[in-house]
């Protein structure tokens, strides 16, 4: 290396042989300092270029590590993303069957409910049967109270104008005895005085039979108008009895049926009632279990995306620390692949 000057003997004529000694002699000086400097610079060269090849063989190896985290995490993402679907399937299969249950359950409450309406209705038609029997029953009681109130003021008259005839008759009877007794005795001592008197006494005798007579026909007849009267309060009492009676059995089966029928009312009712307390409580708890799941889903998704963002800005990091890579495509390839993922 001449340092940019050339030398030519034509240009420069050296005067003599000492001179020609003197320039080799500069020449080979300054032929060794380039020879030492250019093996300096060759070292100095062979040191960057050794240093540039270790630099790149842990780049690689570096680059090699990432890959391997990347797949790693692409792994876990994928292993997260298949639990996320599948407790996503999970929570719509215990919603549909929670639904499923809820209609069928919503179905039988309507056909509890249809059932129960029904009963209701014959129940307020049995009460209307009742009532109208009731009211029929009562027509009658009164119908039938007016009719012994009648006999009882036509027994009170015939008592009346019987116990008025019987006394006329007993007074009567007893004047017709004491006029017989009388006459008797008069005859007796008529009798006794010699007198006598037999026609007039058959005569008497004669015009006495036929009162005699018209007194116990008169007897008869109200000893048997008393009979008949008594034969026909008492076949009135004994039909009056028997009505009460009848009508009082007939209340007991109403009340003991409307009573029946207001137990079975009232267990219908308690067990349609124990029915929907049951239901809402199992809706309650399908709801609060759908609440949990959603919740704990909830979290482990929001977990899930900042373990995702924590590995991500890692992985950020360690790019931002290699030299000589495009971290922001790379970046931009992570964030896409962790949002197809959520």
């Amino acid at each position: 290396m001449r340092r940019g000057y050339f030398f030519s003997r034509s240009a420069f004529k050296l005067p003599s042989r000492s001179a020609e000694i003197m320039s080799a002699t500069i020449f080979a000086i300054q032929y060794g300092e380039l020879d030492s400097l250019f093996k300096k610079y060759r070292e100095k060269k062979k040191k960057q270029s050794d240093l540039l090849h270790t630099q790149l063989e842990k780049e690689i190896a570096a680059n090699v590590e990432l890959r391997k985290h990347i797949a790693l995490l692409e792994s876990k993402l994928l292993c997260e993303k298949s639990n996320a679907a599948q407790m996503e399937r999970l929570y719509r299969d215990a919603m549909s069957d929670a639904d499923e249950t809820m209609k069928r359950r919503d179905n039988q409450l309507r056909e509890m409910a249809s059932q129960l309406s029904d009963r209701l209705h014959m129940v307020e038609q049995r009460e209307r049967e009742c009532f109208e029997c009731a009211a029929a029953l009562e027509l009658r009681v009164e119908q039938f109270w007016t009719s012994f109130n009648d006999f009882e003021m036509n027994k009170a008259e015939f008592e009346a104008g019987l116990a008025a005839y019987k006394r006329t008759m007993d007074a009567e009877l007893r004047y017709g005895r004491e006029a017989v007794h009388v006459a008797k005795d008069c005859l007796c001592d008529i009798k006794i005085k010699g007198q006598d008197f037999t026609g007039k006494e058959q005569e008497f005798e004669h015009e006495l039979h036929p009162f005699q007579q018209r007194m116990r026909i008169e007897w008869e007849e109200r000893s048997l108008r008393d009979s008949i009267a008594r034969c026909e309060f008492e076949a009135r009492c004994s039909i009056i009895n028997a009505y009460f009676y009848e009508y009082n059995l007939q209340l007991k089966l109403l009340l003991s049926q409307s009573a029946q029928k207001e137990s079975q009312l009232k267990t219908a009712a308690d067990l349609l009632l124990l029915r929907e307390v049951e239901l809402s409580s199992r809706m309650r708890k399908v709801t609060d279990l759908y609440q949990d799941e959603r919740s704990k889903a909830e979290l482990q998704r929001k977990e899930f995306v900042l373990e995702c963002r924590r590995v991500l800005c890692e992985v950020s990091d360690l790019l931002d620390s290699i030299s000589g890579v495009e971290t922001n495509t790379l970046r931009l390839k992570l964030e896409a692949k962790l949002q197809a993922m959520i």
